[in-house]
């Protein structure tokens, strides 16, 4: 049975009268309150299957990206390098690529280890 969206605010609510309801409860009935009120987790995201046989213009210059920089899980280039790559290239026609498409193309090239961005904290020695 799929249960159906309730809205944040909703859910708060009902989540505070929860713990009025299992304070006045036994542990089995609260257990089973819990089982019942609990929300489903959304499932992960996961390659399926082999990859299309149809792909777009775009979607092959991603292809030859990821070849030539070598893109894996544990290895990436910035995303400057990427976005250059991308504005250096023509797509059929001679039409180039937009910076706003280039620098889109370059976030999804990349693993979502190398998304998170920022600065990683130097820590110190001293302390």
């Amino acid at each position: 049975m799929k249960r159906p969206f309730v809205p944040p605010e909703t859910l708060e609510a009902l989540r505070k009268a929860h713990k009025v309801v299992r304070r006045e409860l036994g542990a089995d009935d609260a257990a089973e309150l819990d089982d019942l009120t609990a929300q489903p987790k959304a499932p992960a995201v996961t390659p399926s299957g082999p990859a299309p046989e149809y792909r777009t213009e775009l979607m092959e210059l991603q292809r030859r990206a990821i070849a030539h920089f070598h893109i894996g899980p544990k290895h990436w280039p910035k995303q400057h390098e990427l976005e250059k790559f991308f504005l250096s290239q023509r797509l059929p026609g001679g039409v180039q690529i937009s910076n706003h498409l280039a620098r889109a193309m370059a976030t999804i090239c990349r693993p979502l280890a190398a998304q998170k961005g920022g600065n990683k904290p130097i820590k110190s020695g001293k302390g």
